[in-house]
Order: C-alpha cells, then sequence, then structure tokens
C-alpha cells in the first residue's frame, strides 16, 4: 500500500485555500476558514486522503485521517461541498 494522500487546508495573503499537498492546482479558494476547511474535508474523505489544517502562520493546527467514502459506502457519507 502506498503513501496516502494529503490535503492541506490554509491561508495564504488572508485567503483561506485546499489543495492536494503533492500540487500547486488550488482546487478551493475564498470564505471563511471553516468553510475552507469543510471543502478540504470532504475532498480528502472523497479521495480517501488525509486532511491538514495549517493555522495562518504556517503550523498544524489540525490533522484528520478520514476514511474514504468508497470505504463506507455512499449511507452515512458526509455530503459533497463545492467551492462557488
Amino acid at each position: 500500500m502506498g503513501i496516502k494522500p494529503i490535503i492541506e487546508t490554509y491561508c495564504e495573503n488572508g485567503i483561506w485555500k485546499s489543495r492536494r499537498q503533492d500540487s500547486q492546482q488550488i482546487f478551493a479558494s475564498g470564505g471563511t476558514r471553516d468553510q475552507a476547511i469543510a471543502l478540504g474535508r470532504a475532498a480528502a474523505r472523497n479521495t480517501g486522503a488525509e486532511h491538514i489544517v495549517m493555522d495562518a502562520e504556517g503550523r498544524i493546527s489540525e490533522r484528520r485521517s478520514l476514511p474514504s467514502r468508497r470505504a463506507h459506502g455512499a449511507a452515512g457519507a458526509e455530503p459533497a461541498l463545492s467551492a462557488g
């Protein structure tokens, strides 16, 4: 089994963003900290990734290893969120 992918949610220049840690491409940007965390968490759950939340100073403030939606099926899974 390979290394689990990581989704990170972080603040850059006052804007909350989420991306895969191995990519520079941001998939969610803007909104409140809580909204950004919810989007990052949903993406991590959809892909079976770990979710890391960085505080405004760049330190890890939260780290969660989330079960994949595929592992649990649709029942009981959180609804998918969109950025927009």
